[in-house]
């Protein structure tokens, strides 16, 4: 007889089965059956019962697809494509909506050794294929202890068999007792004599107080009955647990979609990572990302370059020589020329995702450009050792811009992959120049974020480490960047020292004076004169001298107090030494507060996977001209957050040795595309 019936399509279908035939057929009883079916139905619409119904018989029964096929008179592909689509959904819900641990108290106690057993605990790993030749994956994913690569969840059952808690899925090469820790597990409360029932896996005296266990390693030829009886509920109950995936079965469909977007992510980091271009200069950079986005469907209108996304009457710190042989160089190496064309001379761009179906407009900012810094030559060096280093002297993405295109990547093709699930605009803005703050406000004066309701932008590593999400960074500091260059007039030093105006000991006595601004009293300020150059020769009174500095404040009134006590101090300094002084704006960020809508969106997400861990604040006490960008979505009563993706780092920011983890770019992926559904999903 066939146990997966084909009349059976809606839940009142199996109104008149008997419950005990149904359990014994399914594994489940009819109401759990039907609440498990609803939920799945509510995350896929389409999802039809029968394609339940098999599942559970292959969970029951395990057979092979042939046995199944046989069984139920359905095809072995129909089989396969049934089962995987179940399995990515029970999936997503043990990642996303665990199950309620207080539950197991619905089931009866089992004594054992002197303690009440009301759930047992193990991991099933399901066996995926090999991945692909990275090193990351194959370490994180492959389990010495099965001798192959697979994903782990864990799972309690009550007594009674039901499920009471599931982790979300672990790299094949984690412990046992460590997902117990991480999931949380062991942070569920228990009664002073209540212990959950475990195998060897979990031993420790540290959780001596939590975990109960036993099992046949541990059974000696003189066993007590107790010690047997306790052996045959563990071999029941994990039984359970292993038969939910089955660690014999390959080809579970979610972990193959996860390992493809993780080989997809190192390829456009690794590839972005070669390439590093300084800001005002991302020509091959931005036609790397044009032609990606090209590949992933975007049509040449949803791509917007150059004067589209910037005011030029607000560009800062463009060094017109520097772009010229940047664009020289890009021609050279085979840059569309089409799009050099619509570019205009600036860098940067912004792709428009439209799902044709009104909602909300969000808008995502990623930083495009390089530090000025030569990347460091030691073997040990990942991007040395796997081939991916910087082409380019004193060039090299140290403060993971690389990471971050790479991130805006991934979340452009999911855009395009999920459409018919969404509804309003995403407006995904690769911005250039943002070392020296240059690059935010010439796109945001161009208008590109007025009409968004939502601004989501972020950093990898800097103030977290790998698996830490700081959800609501403070202390943004306002900063402004100044070039001041005085002009006097030469004369020979020995002869004519008087027919001389020395513009060395202008830009010096001015520097001095700045250093010397007091602090302010209301919140923190800073200052920084980095360069001062002057001067062609010892015996010439030097006609030409310049500083570059940095001013920065908590907020705007400290910061607009820093920038006047240095622009006085620069003219009065010219003055005195009768000099001709001009002022150049380098650069600019402002301070943020991020909205709390907005940093609970966040937090709800990230919260939800397990292997992720939530930190509600820590000081950035750095500036960032993301900052432009949110508050000018703020000023248009958007809301906005600014949030940072922790990341373990081999060396600090901007250092010649910096590399960061990349499995770091999947938890961005993960961040930025769950915030996308929930804020444009169509139900």
């Amino acid at each position: 007889m066939s146990i997966c019936h084909k009349g059976l399509k809606t839940i009142e279908d199996i109104s008149h089965i008997c419950d005990e035939y149904f359990q014994s057929s399914y594994w489940l009883s009819k109401k759990e059956f039907s609440e498990f079916y609803l939920k799945l139905k509510d995350m896929d619409p389409t999802f039809k019962m029968n394609e339940l119904l098999i599942y559970l018989n292959y969970v029951k029964k395990y057979p092979t697809f042939r046995q199944l096929s046989s069984m139920t008179g359905h095809s072995s592909a129909l089989l396969q494509r049934a089962l995987k689509k179940v399995v990515e959904l029970v999936c997503e819900i043990y990642e996303q909506e665990p199950y309620n641990f207080n539950d197991r108290l619905n089931a009866k106690p089992i004594l054992l050794k002197g303690k009440l057993v009301y759930a047992i605990v193990d991991t099933s790993i399901y066996k995926i294929e090999r991945p692909s030749p990275s090193h990351e994956l194959e370490k994180l994913y492959y389990s010495p202890e099965h001798g192959f690569h697979g994903i782990k969840f864990e799972f309690c059952v009550d007594t009674d068999g039901s499920i009471v808690w599931a982790s979300g899925y672990y790299d094949g090469a984690t412990q046992d007792l460590k997902i117990s820790q991480i999931s949380d597990l062991v942070k569920q409360k228990l009664e002073p004599n209540e212990r959950v029932l475990a195998n060897l896996g979990y031993v420790s005296k540290d959780f001596e107080y939590f975990f109960l266990t036993g099992g046949k390693d541990f059974i000696p030829p003189d066993a007590t009955n107790e010690e047997v009886y306790m052996d045959k509920v563990l071999k029941e109950k994990r039984s359970i647990i292993e038969n939910l995936f089955g660690h014999q079965k390959s080809g579970l469909g979610i972990l193959k979609q996860k390992f493809r977007v993780m080989e997809e992510l190192i390829k456009w980091r690794r590839s972005l990572h070669c390439k590093p271009e300084l800001g005002w200069c991302e020509f091959e950079t931005c036609n790397y990302l044009y032609q990606e986005l090209k590949k992933i469907g975007y049509a040449k209108q949803d791509i917007l370059l150059g004067k589209k996304v910037i005011n030029v009457d607000y560009v800062r710190g463009r060094n017109k020589i520097l772009v010229e042989k940047a664009l020289e160089k890009a021609r050279g190496n085979g840059v569309d020329e089409e799009m050099l064309k619509e570019m205009e001379g600036y860098t940067g761009m912004v792709v428009v995702f439209d799902s044709g179906v009104v909602g909300p407009t969000v808008a995502l900012r990623f930083d495009i450009d390089c530090v000025g810094v030569h990347e460091c030559e030691l073997q040990e060096h990942i991007p040395n050792k796997e081939g991916f280093r910087s082409n380019a002297t004193n060039c090299h993405h140290a403060c993971g811009h690389d990471g971050h295109m790479t991130i805006g990547l991934s979340v452009a093709k999911w855009l395009f992959e999920n459409k018919q699930s969404l509804c309003g605009r995403v407006k995904i803005v690769f911005q250039p120049a943002e070392e020296g703050v240059r690059g935010a406000r010439p796109m945001a004066e161009s208008g590109i974020v007025d009409d968004a309701n939502y601004f989501l932008s972020s950093h990898l590593g800097f103030i977290a480490k790998s698996g830490e999400v700081v959800v609501n960074p403070t202390n943004f500091l306002c900063t402004t960047k100044y070039d001041f260059r005085f002009y006097g007039s030469a004369s020979h030093a020995g002869a004519e020292p008087h027919l001389g105006k020395n513009a060395l000991a202008g830009a010096c006595n001015a520097a001095t004076q700045m250093l010397a601004i007091p602090r302010h009293g209301n919140g923190m300020s800073r200052i920084n004169v980095g360069v001062i150059s002057a001067g062609t020769n010892r015996n010439v009174t030097p006609a030409y001298g310049e500083l570059q500095l940095e001013v920065r404040g908590e907020n705007e009134e400290i910061n607009k107090f820093m920038c006047e006590s240095v622009e006085r101090i620069a003219k009065g300094s010219a003055m005195s030494h009768d000099l001709r002084l001009e002022t150049e704006i380098m650069g600019e960020a402002v301070d943020l507060t991020n909205d709390k809508e907005m940093i609970q969106l966040v937090s709800d997400v990230v919260s939800k996977h397990s292997e992720l861990k939530v930190i509600e604040t820590r000081i950035f006490g750095g500036s960032e001209d993301a900052t432009i960008l949110a508050r000018r979505v703020q000023k248009n009563n958007g809301k906005a957050i600014y949030f940072v993706i922790g990341s373990d780092l081999k060396a600090g920011h901007h250092q010649g040795t910096f590399d960061f983890d990349e499995t770091s770019l999947l938890t961005g992926n993960k961040i930025y595309t769950e915030c996308l559904f929930k804020l444009l999903n169509k139900k």
